[in-house]
C-alpha cells in the first residue's frame, strides 16, 4: 500500500511540476475576408505619331559670300601651320579648302516649299494596377475570434482548420 501511495504521490508531483501542452485541430468559421493589395508598375509601350512639315530645298546655286568667308577662315587656320614656304602652302591649302566648304553650305539652298510627313517613335509609359498580394481572414470558434494572413482565398461561412494549443500556467 505504501508503494502505491508513493507511486501516486510521485506521479501527482511530476504532473504538478511539469508543464503539459496539448495541440489539436478544430474547425473555425470564416467571418470576414479582406484582400490585401499592392500597386504593381506595368510598362506600356505605345507608338506615337505626328505629322511634321519637312522643308524642300531648291537647286544649289553658288553663293560667293559663303565661299569668300570660307576661304578667309581656311587661310587663317592654314597660316597657323608650317614656316617659310611651308607656311605659304598651308595658308593656300586652307583657303582653297575653306572656299570649297563655304560654297557647299546648305544656307545657300533656298527653301521652295514644305511636304508633310508622318514621323513615329515608341514611347514607354507606365501604368499601375492593384494586384492581390494575400488575404486577411477573420474567424470564430466557440466564441473566440482571431485573424490570420494567408495566400489561400476563403469565403465568409467557409470552415478553416485552426491549430489550438492548450498550456497550463
Amino acid at each position: 500500500m505504501k508503494k502505491l501511495f508513493f507511486g501516486v504521490a510521485g506521479l501527482a508531483m511530476m504532473l504538478a511540476t511539469t508543464t503539459q501542452a496539448a495541440t489539436f485541430v478544430v474547425q473555425g468559421t470564416v467571418t470576414d475576408v479582406t484582400p490585401n493589395t499592392v500597386q504593381v508598375q506595368i510598362p506600356d509601350h505605345q507608338r506615337q505619331c505626328s505629322v511634321v512639315d519637312v522643308p524642300i530645298y531648291g537647286s544649289s546655286q553658288p553663293n560667293n559670300g559663303n565661299a569668300i568667308l570660307g576661304a578667309i577662315i581656311g587661310g587663317v587656320i592654314g597660316n597657323q601651320f608650317g614656316s617659310g614656304d611651308g607656311n605659304k602652302a598651308a595658308t593656300a591649302a586652307g583657303a582653297a579648302i575653306g572656299a570649297v566648304k563655304g560654297s557647299q553650305m546648305q544656307s545657300d539652298r533656298p527653301i521652295v516649299g514644305y511636304k508633310r510627313e508622318e514621323r513615329c517613335h515608341m514611347v514607354e509609359n507606365f501604368r499601375y494596377e492593384s494586384k492581390i498580394r494575400d488575404y486577411t481572414v477573420k474567424y470564430e470558434w466557440n466564441g473566440y475570434k482571431g485573424a490570420v494572413v494567408t495566400y489561400n482565398q476563403f469565403s465568409v461561412g467557409d470552415k478553416i482548420n485552426l491549430n489550438m494549443d492548450l498550456r497550463a500556467k
